[in-house]
């Protein structure tokens, strides 16, 4: 999956779309919070967590995080 800096999906592959269940058309174009939902009690912006692991993939803090993406 190729994202834009705004957390648009502009590439879907076959594997993440046979992972999600979705269709190419169901998330390029689309924001990357459809997929991912916020875990109980956890207000992240999937976003912006994603642009910080992109600036510094070896962030300590990022260890901590686990992202969930929803199937259809």
């Amino acid at each position: 999956m190729v994202l834009a800096p705004d957390g648009i999906v502009r590439y879907a592959n076959a594997a993440v779309c046979e992972l999600l269940g979705h269709d190419r058309s169901d998330l390029e174009g689309h924001g990357i919070a459809n997929v991912l939902v916020a875990q109980s009690g956890q207000r992240i912006d999937p976003v912006a967590w994603l642009a910080r692991w992109a600036e510094e993939p070896a962030s300590p803090q990022l260890r901590y995080l686990t992202l969930t993406g929803q199937t259809r």
